[in-house]
């Protein structure tokens, strides 16, 4: 997806209406290690933020890190890319 720059990719999923982590996998990079969990519950209290004030975000970009993410079957997915 975004190998081409060199970067890490994480792929996050977790419990939409709880923010329980089901599972992690990154690639590339120093990817090797988790998320730290501040991280996750940061990005979890965006989402649970706006889905209360019914406002659909979608990405968020910084220079160095775009984080993407979508709901499906309850379950909100995360791509980290860093």
């Amino acid at each position: 997806m975004w190998e081409e720059t060199g970067g890490s990719v994480t792929l996050l999923c977790l419990t939409a209406s709880s923010g329980v982590p089901l599972y992690c996998r990154s690639r590339g990079g120093s990817a090797k290690q988790q998320l730290p969990f501040s991280v996750i519950g940061s990005l979890n209290g965006v989402h649970m933020f706006g889905s209360n004030l019914d406002v659909l975000l979608t990405a968020a970009c910084t220079e160095n890190i775009r984080v993407v993410w979508k709901v499906f079957h309850n379950r909100c997915y995360w791509v980290w890319k860093n």
